[in-house]
Parts: structure tokens; C-alpha cells; sequence
């Protein structure tokens, strides 16, 4: 049976032990994902607007970020952005609050980064955003037509180079910050930064894909109305990641 890899996603669609069936309908909901107050099935009209309101609030406070250009809360809106994330990944919340804020803080980190390699490769935002404009398109093509089989083989593929992805960014950090030197694998122009930021620019387009599924699960299970902000969430979530990682791959070949 497939499922999502997105971490946010895949702690909702399993923390209560639920598996999808075959024919579900909204009478067969798990009784966690009825509560909330609109007390109504989850649309998909209902993802769409949140996702927008998520991604609105995002995107104005990069805009303001960058306008501004308060580098000095960038560290503490990094860190609320990392706690919220693996907050809401390991217990999950239909919060509009915690979404939005998620997003603001987030705002904030790419406001940041985009000025700063912005500033130094002028038009590469414009590009990114572009850029990640497309492969969102592109995957919610390849879902709705079926191109590509979200089969256990694949998903389980994914994990495997998730995980060898992070585990390489996180002995290059160590090695920057114990060692004070950089295997180059995360900054640079260098062969490795172009390779890892396209695996990972690859990554985050098939977990888009994956998040499709899990929204389109939820709702033929009649899940509250509610857990649209946390499918906003996630989708948020990689999309930003997304964003960082063609926005790093331009620079490389600035």
C-alpha cells in the first residue's frame, strides 16, 4: 500500500493507525479527523484555499523581510520555523494558528536567504520562483493523469535517499562547524552542490506528488474540513524546500 513520505502528511494518515480502504466513504472516517468545528467532509476547494492563504502569508513575509532587511530576526524565526515544523510533524494539529505562524517564520528565513543571493545573482529569485512555479505544475499533472505509479518500491526508494541526503548535509554542517571545513556539499559551485541540490530538487517534486495522494485520500475518507491547514501545512513545507534548493542550484552556476 503507498502513502506519503512528507513527514507531515505521513504523521497524520498514521498516528491513529488508520489505513485507507478501497471504497471508503465519509460514514467510515476515523473518528480523529471528524473533530473541529465545521463539522463538514474535506473538500478539495477546502485544501486549495488554505494552501493559498498559507503560501499568501509566506510570501508576504519574505516580502517584508526583504524590504526591511532585519537580519537580526532571521536566527530566531529559523529556529520557531524548525521547532513549529517537527512539532506539527509529530503531532499533528488542525491549527490555523500554528500553520500560519509556521509560515511567517519561514517567510522571514527565505525573505533572508533571497536577498542575500539575490543580492549577489540578480534575478535568480525570479528564476526560482519560476522555477518552483513549474514543478508544481508539472507534478500535479503527472498525479492527475497518472504518469508515474506511486508504487511501495518508489516510496520506499524516496525514504532511503531522503535519509542518506540528510545524514550527508548534517556530517558537512558538523564538519563545518567542529572542523571548520566544508566538503562542499551544500554551498559552492562545486560538482557535489549541483548533484546533491538537483537529488533533493527531485525529492521534494516526487514528495508534492506524494502529498497529492494523501490529500486526495483524505478527502474520499470524509476527513473534517479542518485538516485543510495542516495539509497547507505540508504542502508549504515542500514547496519552501523546494524554493531553497532551485534558488541554491541557480546561484551554483551564477
Amino acid at each position: 500500500m503507498r502513502t506519503t513520505t512528507n513527514p507531515a502528511i505521513r504523521s497524520l494518515l498514521t498516528s491513529t493507525g488508520t489505513a485507507p480502504a478501497k471504497r471508503a466513504t465519509p460514514q467510515r472516517a476515523h473518528p480523529a479527523y471528524r473533530g473541529g468545528g465545521t463539522g463538514r467532509p474535506l473538500t478539495v476547494d477546502d485544501v486549495v484555499t488554505r494552501t493559498s492563504a498559507t503560501l499568501a502569508a509566506t510570501v508576504a513575509s519574505a516580502l517584508a523581510t526583504g524590504y526591511l532587511g532585519r537580519g537580526e530576526i532571521v536566527l530566531p524565526a529559523a529556529l520557531l520555523a524548525l521547532g513549529l515544523g517537527l512539532y506539527l510533524t509529530f503531532r499533528p494539529r488542525a491549527s490555523i494558528a500554528l500553520t500560519l505562524l509556521y509560515a511567517v517564520t519561514q517567510g522571514v528565513v527565505i525573505g533572508a536567504t533571497t536577498k542575500l543571493l539575490d543580492g549577489a545573482f540578480p534575478g535568480v529569485a525570479t528564476q526560482a520562483v519560476t522555477g518552483t512555479a513549474a514543478v508544481f505544475v508539472a507534478m500535479l499533472v503527472v498525479y492527475r493523469v497518472r504518469l508515474l505509479r506511486l508504487t511501495t518500491r518508489r516510496v520506499k526508494w524516496f525514504v532511503v535517499v531522503s535519509i542518506g541526503v540528510l545524514a550527508l548535509t548534517l556530517v558537512n554542517a558538523l564538519a563545518v562547524a567542529v572542523f571548520g571545513v566544508d566538503v562542499g556539499l551544500r554551498g559552492g559551485d562545486g560538482v557535489a552542490t549541483v548533484v546533491v541540490s538537483l537529488v533533493c530538487i527531485c525529492l521534494a517534486a516526487f514528495s508534492l506528488l506524494l502529498s497529492f495522494d494523501a490529500a486526495d485520500r483524505m478527502i474520499r475518507h470524509g476527513v473534517s474540513a479542518d485538516w485543510a491547514w495542516y495539509l497547507a501545512f505540508g504542502l508549504v513545507m515542500t514547496l519552501v524546500w523546494l524554493y531553497l534548493e532551485i534558488v541554491w542550484l541557480l546561484s551554483a552556476f551564477r
